[in-house]
């Protein structure tokens, strides 16, 4: 009878509850999951942008096929194509040539005329992908080769 009388006593004076070691492991499993997931989530952010910059190019080059098939020459007038492809790609810089900036370098707004074609990189401010024009007149990404 003794011992059920002591032990009621040593119980009831400890309050329900987790331990120091319980709540520091669960912040430090807390801690590797949200380290996982911060760079998906980052790199998710500049994904609009990077297909914005890809679009454009593909309308970029469109655009200067079409106007190759009416006047039977490759222009690196970005003024003398249609309109419409300009103003959808208003945010993406375009740059003369095949080799883009970073993401923080300004465009020229310009295209190179090669003997096979135009040669521009475009990109978009807030994205991390640069695009440019393969020998096909492809756009291609600029660290991977690949559309």
């Amino acid at each position: 009878m003794k011992r059920g009388v002591e032990r009621q006593r040593m119980t009831a004076g400890r309050t329900q509850g987790f331990t120091l070691i319980e709540i520091l492991s669960v912040l430090a499993i807390i801690g590797v999951l949200a380290a996982m997931l911060i760079p998906t989530l980052t790199h998710s952010k500049t994904r609009p942008y990077d297909a914005a910059a890809l679009s454009c190019g593909r309308m970029l080059i469109t655009a200067l096929y079409m106007y190759e098939n009416e006047h039977e020459a490759f222009t690196a007038d970005l003024s003398a194509l249609d309109q419409g492809p300009l103003k959808a790609c208003r945010d993406i810089e375009i740059q003369s040539g095949s080799a883009a900036g970073g993401a923080t370098v300004t465009g020229d707004g310009g295209l190179t005329l090669t003997e096979k074609g135009v040669a521009f990189t475009v990109w978009s401010r807030y994205g991390s992908r640069a695009y440019h024009t393969d020998l096909e007149h492809n756009i291609v990404n600029q660290e991977t080769g690949r559309f």
